[in-house]
């Protein structure tokens, strides 16, 4: 029946966005492992396979469907729970109903751990209490994690429910071993964020977890092609080839370059370069759609315009892009908010 796992999604959103309770290790880590059985699974035509014969780290969005494009999640249970039932403009279903009729994509930027937004900076320092003294308690680490594994849930329940319609793209923060290696890199920010997201892992989060979970973030794409955009969670460092993400299993540099790059370390002309290259047609007036780093309004511009910026943590926001429609950030960023 039309929107049954619509309906199914949303139901869990909103039990998902209205607890405070760690989720079940059971079944958490059966999702993630469903999760990553479908990303690996997705067809060549979705997501083109390198020479090894796996799958690649570049995904096709149906380009003759709009997406929705989220930023960084953060543990934002809230901006998932948001685009679900958002309506865009011209569609007249939500998008948790666009899913469900073949009639829209979803794609998300990655960085789905780690919040950052209201309360978070005092929650990692109490956090980072409770970790030097070897989580006698645990109370503010416990919250963090309650956040970040709802929203960790929310994003294995749709890649399964919606293959080939919902992307969810690797950023810097889905590296829950903290591991320095494979183009990813430790981190730190308000505390040792990393470290102590691996060591609660570790302790608490159930036998054989943690590896399940680096095996599903190493499968996670690097890019989403449509018919006239890319995006990525960071800015494309250099000009970027159908082959250089064929091959990012063994080309680190290539995944550091799309899920690190700070403002102004990108090449110039790295956007232009890679839409050109990636693009199966002219690139015109294509656009590169990217998160990391934050901005200060609804988006920022960068690459003479070809790279659009919309991650603002405090704000529930979208880039709503439309097959033949030439993407306006002032037009197509859209406010997400729950009404």
């Amino acid at each position: 029946m039309l929107r049954r796992k619509a309906d199914e999604i949303l139901a869990l959103a909103a039990e998902l966005g209205n607890t405070r309770d760690l989720q079940s290790a059971v079944i958490f880590g059966r999702r993630v492992r469903d999760a990553a059985e479908q990303l690996a699974a997705l067809p060549p035509g979705i997501r083109p396979r390198g020479d090894n014969g796996l799958p690649g780290g570049i995904v096709d969005c149906d380009p003759g469907l709009p997406a929705l494009v989220l930023p960084d999640v953060h543990a934002r249970t809230i901006l998932l729970c948001s685009a679900l039932r958002f309506s865009p403009p011209g569609l007249r279903l939500t998008i948790a109903e666009a899913l469900e009729a073949g009639k829209a994509s979803l794609i998300v930027l990655g960085d789905v751990l780690h919040s950052e937004s209201g309360d978070a900076p005092r929650r990692w320092a109490l956090a980072f209490r409770e970790y030097s003294g070897a989580f006698a308690t645990r109370k503010a680490m416990d919250a963090e994690m309650s956040a970040a594994l709802r929203a960790v849930r929310l994003i294995l329940e749709l890649l399964v429910a919606f293959p080939g319609r919902f992307f969810y793209l690797k950023g810097n923060h889905d590296n829950a071993a903290n591991l320095d290696s494979g183009g990813d890199m430790q981190f730190g920010k308000f505390a040792w964020e990393g470290a102590m997201t691996a060591a609660w892992f570790q302790l608490y989060g159930g036998p054989g977890l943690l590896a399940d979970l680096v095996a599903y973030e190493r499968l996670l794409p690097l890019v989403v092609r449509g018919a006239a955009f890319c995006a990525s969670h960071a800015e494309p460092a250099f000009a970027l080839s159908p082959d250089d993400l064929a091959s990012y299993r063994s080309r680190p540099e290539v995944v550091k370059a799309l899920i690190w790059t700070d403002n102004g370390e990108a090449e110039p002309g790295s956007v232009q370069r890679s839409l050109e290259s990636l693009l199966r047609i002219p690139a015109g007036n294509a656009v590169w759609i990217s998160g990391h780093r934050p901005v200060a309004g609804r988006y920022a511009l960068r690459q003479e315009g070809r790279l659009v910026q919309i991650h603002n943590p405090s704000r529930l926001q979208g880039a709503w892009m439309r097959p033949g429609v030439a993407f306006d950030p002032e037009r197509d960023v859209l406010d997400l908010a729950l009404r």
